[in-house]
């Protein structure tokens, strides 16, 4: 009697055993708080779309703001001087990478930490500056979108031929930071300019007064054609890039002329 007794009690115990791990493991899993990632995002406030595109996809692969993932975000003013303030706290902070705009971020990032993971949207001379050892394998900690491949300025002097065959003395605008890129399309326009029977002349700004002298002297050169290296300070400027060059070389826009200001 009492054998069968603890028979039945073992049976018993060991069903509540069998019943209650999983049931505990389960509850353990429920209370484990989840992972939460902490990435930084930094770029200019004049590409709001930009950021919007970024949280988009990020929720589109399960990542929720504030629920698994906190973006630590820091927008630079166009024309003003607080990028490197902005990246050296970014940069000093316990992050997975930082998601940049554009070349001049990651240029002031990596000053600030070369050891911070980065993925750059926009990055002309991804090698030539240093953040890849080739655009096949890049090595090292960073990774992004080199926006000026190889062959890609003769490209668009041809279609700029194309689109306005009576073209013949363009201005190769550059506002990208950095060494390599610009360089290196100056030589491919100029390459293709000699069978596009194109002339081709350099203007390089790097600061809001050097964009408007070099606007004034393309006006003054006689330039009939532009092409513009798509760089940060062009990007916060375009207004006043298409406003301040004359109809002939530009078409005019029918949008409220750029503001100057600093922060606008």
């Amino acid at each position: 009697m009492d054998n069968r007794c603890s028979r039945r009690a073992f049976v018993r115990n060991f069903a509540f055993l069998s019943w209650a791990f999983p049931a505990m493991a389960a509850g353990a899993h429920q209370v484990r708080p989840p992972r939460i990632h902490r990435i930084g995002f930094f770029s200019g406030d004049g590409l709001p779309t930009l950021l919007e595109a970024f949280k988009d996809e990020l929720q589109s692969l399960g990542f929720i703001e504030g629920k698994n993932v906190v973006i630590e975000l820091r927008l630079s003013r166009p024309n003003t001087s607080d990028l490197p303030a902005q990246a050296a706290e970014l940069a000093k902070m316990d992050l997975e990478f930082i998601v940049v705009g554009a070349l001049r971020f990651a240029l002031e990032i990596r000053k600030a930490n070369s050891a911070m993971p980065m993925v750059i949207a926009n990055c002309p001379g991804t090698i030539s500056n240093g953040f890849a050892q080739s655009l096949e394998h890049p090595g090292g900690n960073v990774t992004g979108i080199d926006e000026l491949p190889p062959g890609l300025t003769t490209k668009r002097l041809t279609l700029l031929k194309t689109a306005a065959p009576k073209v013949s003395r363009v201005a190769l605008l550059s506002t990208t930071p950095g060494r390599g890129g610009h360089e290196t399309q100056l030589a491919d326009a100029e390459q293709a300019g000699k069978a596009l029977g194109i002339s081709v002349q350099p203007y390089r700004a790097a600061s809001l007064d050097e964009l408007q002298n070099a606007l004034k002297a393309i006006v003054k050169d006689g330039m009939d054609g532009l092409l513009n290296f798509q760089g940060g300070l062009s990007l916060a400027n375009r207004q006043l890039i298409v406003d301040l060059l004359p109809s002939n070389a530009c078409q005019r826009s029918t949008k409220r002329p750029y503001s100057l200001k600093p922060g606008d």
